[in-house]
């Protein structure tokens, strides 16, 4: 692995909670908890000493391994949450391409494959992780592409993007820890564009009412 502290730096706070929540998932995973996410386990191992080096009070927190139970027991049953349903629309489908927006770290890609078994080696099956070229360029470094798995970097609220996919094939858009960043209006493009572009997508996202309010996760089928 290639990595700087300089590069750490480069990325935004969204990327920062990206940290955390792959922080989180490899402690539930460690402990045996909700998620067996190995491959979260080693990017924290790896990184761990990167951060050790760097000034930034989160970087430090996450390199002493304070890292809340409670925040690593949500991380690892959110997660599973949209694993299940990614391989719910697999199955109900025969083949997928799972679309991560707003990635970050997460090794997702790997826990399906690991979850697929046999089955991955003969389906139809993608993954494609979307998420601002900062941290596409970090995770390249830490989870390079491979078969099956691509990777897109892209401000997911320019909807460009979206040219790159392909729409012939049944698709599922996850929004694991993204809409809640992103303004009203840009959601609201977003949503429409999916609708209009895939009739039979499904879209899977974590969303919330107002500040403060409880969140979940909904879905639907265009």
């Amino acid at each position: 692995m290639n990595l700087g502290v300089e590069d750490l730096r480069a990325l935004t706070h969204l990327s920062d909670t990206g940290l955390l929540t792959l922080f989180g998932r490899a402690k539930d995973s460690r402990e045996a908890e909700v998620i067996d996410d190995p491959t979260a386990e080693r990017i924290v191992d790896a990184l761990t000493p990167v951060l050790a080096r760097s000034d930034r009070p989160m970087h430090q927190r996450l390199a002493h391994g304070k890292v809340a139970p409670q925040l690593a027991a949500y991380m690892g049953l959110r997660a599973r949450h949209f694993d299940d349903r990614a391989l719910d629309f697999f199955s109900r489908r025969g083949e997928a391409v799972v679309v991560n927006m707003g990635c970050g770290l997460d090794s997702r890609f790997h826990r399906l494959r690991a979850r697929l078994g046999d089955r991955l080696e003969s389906a139809a099956f993608e993954l494609i992780d979307v998420d601002l070229p900062g941290v596409i360029e970090v995770k390249r470094r830490v989870l390079p592409p491979e078969p099956g798995y691509r990777q897109l970097a892209a401000d997911v609220t320019k909807l460009s993007w979206l040219d790159e996919l392909p729409w012939s094939r049944p698709m599922i858009f996850l929004a694991e820890g993204l809409l809640m960043y992103l303004p009203p209006e840009a959601v609201r493009a977003l949503v429409v564009q999916l609708r209009a572009r895939a009739p039979g997508c499904e879209l899977v996202a974590r969303c919330s009412t107002g500040a403060g309010s409880r969140a979940g996760a909904v879905g639907w089928c265009a």
